[in-house]
């Protein structure tokens, strides 16, 4: 690829680069091409494709397309090796597949992911995609209350998983309304509940939870009177969790 990428990284600017339609169709080509490698150059794709972008809109979404295609049909017994050295989607790439995807993009993704095999690295891909895609907008948020109810245990853990989406507060919180008044359950609500947890975190973890617990404590006065529940058991969790683990001593610098 990087036959392309010197030209495009001596455009002037933030002008793209012009190719002919017949250039452009081949570097698409070539895009395509680099879906079916286990190992991926997210530097030169995001350049290419972002370069691309007036005359292949589309191009993120086609090469995410196509490498989840290349991974489902691609039944290669792996090792546990082989399989660490298939290389992720680059996170490069994620704001040009947010741009360029539609309800439509959204809706496939789900649909690969319920169908597909989590042996295979096309699973991970596709989950990639779904958090790329998550704003917590309305398709994702009735597709994980259908996965909620489920009777299958690989969709209830897919719907766990979608839930753990580090959505901002806003659109968590009405997707929490959603899913309450789709599916109400206990499981539900605990679910909500444990989905802010932060995944990684450095240093002393009391100022998650009093972030965390902050946060739920605005749903305790909300009109619908299941989500003000769920914020008021989500502040006494979170307190407990306080109380539970003692906060350590900032260190300060003493004056003479």
């Amino acid at each position: 690829m990087s036959i392309l990428v010197d030209p495009i990284e001596h455009a002037s600017g933030e002008q793209a680069a012009q190719l002919t339609d017949e250039q452009a169709a081949r570097a698409a080509q070539i895009v395509g091409a680099a879906a079916t490698r286990d190992r991926l150059d997210g530097y030169e794709l995001h350049n290419i494709i972002k370069s691309l972008g007036a005359q292949q809109p589309r191009l993120a979404i086609d090469f995410c397309r196509a490498r989840v295609a290349h991974q489902v049909a691609d039944d290669r017994e792996r090792d546990l090796y082989a399989i660490m050295r298939v290389d992720p989607l680059p996170d490069e790439l994620r704001c040009l597949v947010r741009d360029a995807a539609t309800d439509d993009d959204v809706r496939w993704v789900l649909d690969q992911i319920e169908a597909s095999d989590p042996s295979n690295p096309a699973h991970g891909t596709l989950s990639d995609l779904q958090e790329w895609l998550d704003d917590g907008g309305t398709i994702l948020t009735e597709r994980l209350a259908t996965w909620l109810q489920s009777d299958d245990d690989r969709l209830r853990y897919e719907a766990g998983r979608l839930l753990d989406h580090p959505i901002d507060a806003d659109a968590f919180r009405e997707r929490a309304r959603e899913l309450l008044r789709a599916a109400p359950s206990g499981d539900v609500e605990d679910a909500i509940i444990s989905a802010r947890h932060p995944q990684v975190w450095s240093g002393t973890r009391h100022r998650y939870w009093r972030s965390l617990r902050d946060e739920f404590a605005g749903w305790a006065d909300d009109c619908a009177e299941d989500l003000a529940d769920v914020g008021r058991a989500a502040v006494a969790y979170y307190e407990r969790l306080l109380e539970r683990e003692e906060e350590p001593e900032e260190d300060g610098d003493d004056e003479d």
